[in-house]
């Protein structure tokens, strides 16, 4: 069922999201607000998959999906305490629709903008400063100077690519950008030269560098996270069988996690942002018929997240007190189940039955 009553007719992007759908699905936890976007319907069938986003702030999860705009091209969430949500385009429209998150929940008044890039960070809000920045459907980089400003064009996707960083690691496409408190830009992309990260870095007043992370692989940056203190951000290299590196980015440099093999394909990515405890991700990954959720810090190893589960999960994020949990899909039915600190089993908490036929947001 396609939606009706929508504000923009929204454009064409691929959005994979059956086995393999890393990109969009997945979340963030920042400070004690957690979001969710779970692609639900037909997810094989874009003109009858639709994203949506749930919040919790330590209770129940609730359905928070923007109102008004169909969400059939995917949503991005950057900072849910106090951020900007993105409704990407899809079929028609080259437009994609911004608008403010407090507490999780998205506000009425927004933007429309040029189309964003259909990748989990592609839009992201500095913490701090508010300073947003976007990575277009062309591959050019955006920046506003607060969150729900006019964004700027900054450089063209050739630009980049053109730059000394950019013909070093030979960049192929950007795919994340973020703007730490410092005033650093921080892009992520696909390199075609092995032994380089996917991170290209600008600090004020300095040209753009790219990061070396060594060996013999090629690398690309699944997404880049702004934080309180600087950056995070999660590179993957290899097919069938990834590797995956977390990066800590600050003042001081930038520090890597060491390699860790998750299964087979990516499903959905999370970032989880705490202000004393430092930034980790929680990932799932999709081996046979089952989903696996992992999480990787910056110093301790990857390590599994409870047992396996259903491949009806879409996407698992972290909830409040160290609770995990994961979203499984039949349609318009999601069953949110949780692990708690120190469990060992998923406990449904949670079923919901989206209120029109695959979760329009009209």
């Amino acid at each position: 069922m396609r939606s009706v009553g929508v504000v923009v007719a929204l454009s064409a992007v691929a959005v994979p999201v059956a086995g393999g759908a890393a990109t969009l699905a997945g979340g963030s936890r920042q400070g004690a607000v957690s979001m969710a976007v779970v692609p639900t319907g037909h997810l094989g069938d874009p003109s009858n998959r639709f994203f949506q986003t749930f919040t919790s702030t330590g209770g129940t999860w609730s359905l928070s999906t923007p109102r008004g705009t169909a969400t059939n091209g995917g949503i991005i969430i950057a900072s849910p305490e106090a951020g900007a949500v993105s409704v990407l385009a899809f079929d028609a429209s080259h437009v994609s629709v911004i608008q403010g998150l407090m507490a999780g929940q998205p506000s009425r008044a927004g933007n429309v903008v040029s189309a964003i890039l259909a990748q989990p960070t592609a839009l992201t809000v500095n913490p701090v400063s508010g300073q947003m920045a976007a990575i277009s459907a062309s591959g050019g980089v955006l920046m506003a100077r607060h969150r729900l400003s006019p964004m700027r064009p900054l450089l063209s996707a050739r630009q980049l690519a053109a730059s000394p960083a950019g013909r070093q690691c030979g960049l192929s496409a950007a795919t994340s950008a973020a703007v730490m408190t410092d005033g650093t830009m921080v892009v992520g992309g696909r390199c075609s030269r092995p032994g380089y990260s996917g991170l290209l870095e600008r600090h004020p007043g300095r040209g753009w560098m790219a990061n070396r992370i060594g060996g013999s692989r090629l690398w690309h940056a699944v997404r880049v996270d702004p934080t309180v203190s600087g950056s995070v951000a999660l590179a993957q290299s290899g097919g069938s069988h990834p590797v995956l590196r977390m990066a800590t980015i600050g003042s001081r440099g930038i520090t890597w996690s060491e390699p860790a093999r998750v299964g087979a394909d990516l499903r959905s990515t999370a970032v989880t942002s705490l202000a004393a405890q430092g930034s980790s991700y929680v990932v799932a990954s999709v081996t046979g018929n089952r989903v696996q959720a992992w999480r990787l810090g910056a110093s301790a190893p990857a390590r599994r997240i409870g047992p396996a589960l259903s491949p009806k999960v879409q996407a698992v994020v972290d909830g409040a007190s160290g609770s995990v949990h994961a979203f499984a899909v039949d349609g318009r039915r999601v069953v949110i189940s949780g692990l708690r600190r120190g469990e060992h089993r998923w406990v449904v908490e949670t079923r919901r039955v989206l209120p029109l036929p695959y979760g329009t947001s009209s």
